[in-house]
């Protein structure tokens, strides 16, 4: 071997320790939130380091576009627009917050902490309604319009700064892509079942077929009220393409087929999680409009997931300030 063969291949042992370093904790929290019993297949890691790479470079650069921070509370609501079209009233962005046990768990932490930041997400729900409408300068009445309104506030990755919010989304999209395959091999796993199940019965049926005419089966296989019973040559080839179906199925062993599912979801990741650009644009009362020095795109990604629908996403500051006790503590604090 030549120098320069040993330059090369210490420099690619030294990249790949360095890859294992970075990834490798990664994977084992993947493994944890899907299947422990990964980590007793030989070379799971390996098989995992490069789709999870390539899926955490995109993921990273996609989720480093999610607008913020941006300051979510009453005060805000009375200068920001994008807060303004995210929340009907001041008091509902506090209150959004406020609710959620993880926010107030973050604050009990460390009662220095002057703010949380994490990714809000909502639901746009677009509604068809009558209502008046400005054609130039003359009020329409009775006019078909569109409207949009953000619902079911959700808040995930409280973190004490904007790096360890994304950090922490960068994660959980993996988290959701491996949970994806899980289910997806948790279907196999039923579909198994259910062709067991199919070849249990065609093999009934094949028994009865094949008795038609024997001893006293003449007397009761015909007649109008009777079920017809399918020609044995029929149900024959049924059940061999069931058993077919069915050993193929039971082919592929659980854990290692578990390891492909997830291999391909991170690979084929845009297909499950997408970040795009906010395109809405609307007037301050949440009618969609069309372009204009007036309207107002909010400053928020829309993130598409599989299986869930859109959400309208960006990385929020939640400041202690705005903090409210708990409904029933606040109801209860009128009595004393």
């Amino acid at each position: 071997m030549s120098v320069l063969q040993r330059i090369f291949r210490s420099a690619e042992r030294h990249e790949a320790a360095r890859q294992a370093a970075q990834l490798d904790p990664l994977i084992a929290r993947i493994v944890h939130a899907t299947d422990k019993r990964l980590a007793c297949v030989k070379g799971y890691r390996e098989r995992l380091r490069g789709p999870v790479a390539a899926a955490r470079s995109a993921l990273e650069h996609a989720i480093a576009e999610i607008p913020g921070p941006t300051e979510v509370g009453a005060a805000a609501w009375s200068h920001d627009t994008t807060v303004r079209a995210l929340f009907a009233g001041a008091g509902d962005a506090p209150a959004a917050f406020s609710a959620d046990p993880a926010i107030r768990a973050f604050f009990e932490t460390d009662a220095a902490t002057p703010a949380c930041f994490a990714m809000l997400a909502l639901a746009p729900e677009h509604r068809r309604v009558i209502a008046n409408a400005m054609q130039g300068d003359m009020v329409q009445a009775d006019v078909a319009r569109a409207t949009v309104s953000f619902t079911q506030p959700r808040i995930l990755a409280p973190c004490g700064d904007e790096g360890g919010v994304r950090d922490e989304l960068v994660a959980r999209a993996l988290e959701y892509l491996a949970l994806l395959a899980l289910q997806r091999v948790g279907a196999m796993r039923a579909e198994r079942h259910t062709l067991q199940q199919e070849r249990a019965l065609l093999a009934a049926e094949l028994k009865l077929a094949r008795s038609r005419g024997t001893g006293l089966a003449a007397l009761v296989s015909g007649g109008d009220t009777q079920a017809p019973v399918r020609d044995a040559s029929v149900v024959e080839r049924d059940l061999e393409r069931t058993i077919e179906e069915l050993q193929l199925a039971a082919s592929r062993e659980l854990l290692p087929c578990l390891l492909d599912e997830m291999a391909e979801a991170f690979q084929r990741h845009g297909e499950r999680i997408g970040f795009e650009p906010c395109e809405l644009t609307l007037d301050s009362m949440n009618f969609e409009v069309a372009p204009s020095p007036r309207a107002v795109t909010p400053a928020v990604a829309m993130l598409r997931l599989a299986r869930r629908g859109v959400f309208a996403v960006l990385v929020a500051r939640f400041p202690r300030s705005e903090l409210r006790a708990p409904a029933s503590l606040a109801g209860a604090e009128r009595y004393l």
